[in-house]
């Protein structure tokens, strides 16, 4: 591209070199076509025609080849080292010295301009240089003059400007997140160690009171075992009460039935001591008839005698068997007292062994929903004590997390703390730099 460019001023200026000694070389022709026209005929004239031409036109070639050298010379040597400047702009490279500043001439002009743009693009690389040389060593606190700068490259300053003060509010930010972060590791670690420690004391506390529940558990189904035990133990007395019971009113009825077979009895004693007075009452009328009879009543009278000490003996059997009847009768109606009292004793005792039975089953029942009670409380305080400890690990790395949180926090403090971020001085051109060096 630059060698075509090359090519194409380098015809134009050949061009403007050779148009006039063709314009001068076509005058030429013409006035000697004139001439000849003229002076055709004098062949003399026409020869002395011909060498003033030829004089002519080799005074044109040398002035020709004069214009040449001259115009190589002056225009094309330093246009071709103003290209060179150029080129070495546009590759970067400013370290150069331009020539031909001082002619007042248009290479001048241009020779001064490639050296203006050369110091402007020398100072902002500079500028620019140095700016991420700070940076790299972390001071942000230089900014660039950009009213210095003309055109585009004031922009440039301004813009490097501004990145820096985005750059100097981004460490500001960090640097009061990373205090925040730190204030607030070190608070999420004093009480994640607090809830650690307040974990660990309660996991004691759960396991302690979990082993209370379970020995609770223990000797209250114990107590639930030994309350069903005691229940089946009542039914079991209460159903031999009852059997007594039964057997009691059995006892009461056969003793009525004796009392009433003793009244019977003493009835007949009464029908016999009757017949037994009747008895000795014949007797004695017999004795007397017999008295009367004599000598042939004696045997009547013997018979008499004995039918009466067979009536005293039946009153007196009679009597004695009633005495004991009596005292039988007595002590039967106080035995069928006693049983009616033994009754009434043993339904006493029944109905405090039926409500001992009720009292014994609700107890069991109460024993038996408690031990539910208590399993499900122990299976709770297992679910507590699983969740403390989950609490509690979950603390633990908390705390770790934390302070690595801290740790972490404090380095990115060191990092930053590494920039200087106040803004201290602004610079217009670069230290060092001299504009007569280029």
């Amino acid at each position: 591209m630059i060698s075509d460019r090359r090519g194409g001023l380098r015809l134009k200026m050949v061009l403007s070199i050779i148009l006039p000694g063709f314009i001068c070389f076509s005058v030429f022709a013409y006035y000697m076509m004139s001439n000849l026209a003229k002076v055709y005929i004098n062949s003399d004239a026409a020869a002395k025609v011909m060498l003033q031409g030829i004089v002519i036109f080799v005074s044109c070639l040398v002035i020709l080849l004069i214009a040449v050298l001259f115009t190589t010379s002056s225009i094309i040597k330093p246009v071709r080292k103003l290209i060179t400047y150029s080129e070495s702009l546009s590759s970067g490279n400013t370290d150069f010295k331009v020539d031909f500043t001082r002619r007042k001439d248009e290479i001048g002009q241009l020779s001064r301009s490639i050296r203006e743009a050369q110091l402007s693009l020398k100072k902002v690389t500079l500028i620019l240089d140095r700016a991420s040389g700070d940076i790299l060593k972390g001071n942000l606190s230089v900014r660039a003059d950009a009213s210095y700068y003309p055109g585009d490259f004031g922009r440039i300053m301004d813009n490097n400007n501004k990145v820096n003060d985005t750059i100097c509010d981004i460490i500001r930010n960090i640097r009061d997140s990373a205090t925040s972060v730190a204030s607030a590791a070190q608070q999420i670690s004093a009480g994640s160690q607090n809830l650690s420690q307040g974990s660990t004391e309660q996991a004691a506390a759960i396991q302690e009171i979990s082993a209370t529940v379970s020995e609770i558990l223990h000797r209250t189904k114990i107590s639930s075992d030994n309350a069903i035990a005691t229940k089946e133990l009542s039914e079991k007395v209460n159903s031999e009460a009852r059997a007594g019971s039964e057997k009691m009113e059995q006892l009461i009825s056969a003793l009525e039935d004796i009392n009433s077979a003793s009244s019977h009895i003493s009835n007949v004693i009464k029908v016999i001591e009757d017949i037994a007075f009747q008895t000795n009452i014949l007797a004695l009328n017999a004795a007397v008839e017999a008295a009367r009879a004599g000598i042939h009543g004696k045997g009547f009278a013997v018979v008499a005698g004995e039918v009466k000490n067979l009536a005293d003996k039946s009153a007196k059997a009679a009597k004695e068997t009633g005495d004991l009847l009596s005292g039988s009768i007595s002590k039967s109606k106080y035995g069928l007292k006693i049983g009616e009292d033994m009754e009434k004793t043993l339904g006493s005792i029944m109905d405090g062994i039926l409500r001992s039975v009720d009292s014994i089953a609700e107890i069991a029942g109460d024993c038996l929903q408690q031990v539910d009670t208590i399993a499900q409380l122990n299976t709770g305080l297992s679910q507590v004590s699983q969740v403390v400890q989950s609490n509690t690990a979950t603390a633990q790395e908390a705390a770790a997390s934390s302070q690595e949180m801290s740790a972490q926090s404090t380095d990115m403090m060191a990092m930053v703390s590494h920039f200087a971020i106040d803004v201290q001085r602004i610079v217009a051109k670069p230290s060092g730099f001299n504009e007569e060096d280029y």
